[in-house]
């Protein structure tokens, strides 16, 4: 079983380090079109994969097949 994830979601929210993003409609195209071309279909992950690409960042994860079956040029730093 998880620990409760309500409390460490909102631990990682509420972190100073870490941005929240919208999704405004104009990026949900874009990260249609993303999945679209990978074949995949993972909102989140495809989301993510949009703000780090826009900002220039790494991902950070410990899934990172994850995101690579969606951008397999993606840098990833693992946790």
């Amino acid at each position: 079983m998880y620990p409760n994830t309500e409390t460490l979601l909102a631990r990682l929210l509420d972190h100073p380090s870490v941005i929240h993003s919208v999704l405004s409609s104009d990026d949900a195209l874009k990260v249609i079109r993303l999945l679209d071309e990978s074949r995949a279909w993972d909102g989140v992950a495809g989301h993510v994969i949009l703000v780090a690409r826009q900002r220039g960042w790494p991902m950070l994860t410990t899934d990172p097949d994850r995101l690579r079956r969606i951008a397999p040029d993606l840098d990833v730093d693992l946790l």
